[in-house]
């Protein structure tokens, strides 16, 4: 059986290793204004598709308001295609949601996100 034991030396050589390495810059801002709710209701009152994010742990992952708030969409804007993004994992919460943003939501162009 092998002991976990590790040297200064070997952290160093395995942080060296370990660091991503972005290929994308990012353009730092610190707020960004967008038409917020009001877009997604325009989009959704003329009928057009709407993308409907849902990022979270296991209260949002499990078959509950999730569904039942996309499912009211549904019912309310009958002429709207509504297609949901589901960006929830079980067991995690916003210190790993943030990480996760911007791949599991943002990338997929939402029109309204719902973060629990």
């Amino acid at each position: 059986m092998r002991c976990l034991i590790c040297t200064a030396a070997s952290f160093v050589g395995m942080a060296v290793l370990a660091m991503p390495t972005y290929t994308t810059p990012y353009k730092a801002e610190e707020c960004h204004v967008r038409d917020g709710l009001a877009h997604a209701l325009g989009k959704m009152r003329a009928g057009k598709p709407v993308k409907v994010a849902y990022l979270g742990g296991s209260i949002t992952e499990i078959d509950g308001w999730r569904r039942l708030s996309c499912e009211w969409l549904r019912q309310r804007y009958p002429t709207c295609a509504i297609s949901e993004i589901a960006a929830a994992i079980g067991g995690t919460g916003s210190s790993l949601g943030v990480f996760r943003v911007g791949e599991d939501v943002l990338a997929h162009d939402p029109d309204l996100v719902f973060v629990e």
